[in-house]
């Protein structure tokens, strides 16, 4: 580092310095100092193995912390969307009732018979297996005289 040396008190002053840090005496011009330099080794400071484990505690910690706040606050902003919590359960979606309706007309021996078949299966099914099947029938029969 150059620098220069006060002559009153002695003190080293950083370069550029028109007065002494130390006394105010003003600084010559012809009293810089060459210091040599000086080398430093910094080695790296060994942790003992049990500040090592308190050190990575810590981490995990502070890590599961974390995640539980981002939890907490998703579950918050889901709450008042008004979704709720969602669970391993799927909702259940009523399907659709499958209907069938057939018409038979017979005309025998001056009768007209109408009869009206009439069929609706409702399937339950839970994570995509079928649970229970309800079958319902109706059978509805008409029969008007034919004036000839």
């Amino acid at each position: 580092m150059v620098g220069q040396r006060c002559e009153s008190c002695r003190q080293e002053n950083p370069p550029g310095n028109s007065f002494c840090q130390t006394c105010g005496a003003p600084l010559n011009s012809r009293s810089v100092i060459v210091s040599p330099d000086k080398s430093v080794n910094v080695s790296k400071p060994q942790l003992p193995a049990r500040q090592l484990k308190r050190l990575g505690a810590s981490v995990v910690i502070g890590a599961v912390a974390l995640l539980a706040e981002v939890g907490v606050v998703y579950m918050r902003r889901r709450v008042q969307r008004g979704e709720g919590p969602r669970l391993l359960t799927r909702r259940k979606r009523p399907l659709p009732a499958q209907t069938e309706t057939r018409i038979e007309e017979k005309k025998t021996s001056g009768k007209r018979v109408i009869t009206v078949f009439s069929e609706r299966i409702v399937e339950e099914r839970r994570w995509g297996r079928p649970v229970r099947r309800i079958v319902d029938r109706l059978a509805w029969r008409s029969e008007e005289t034919l004036e000839s």
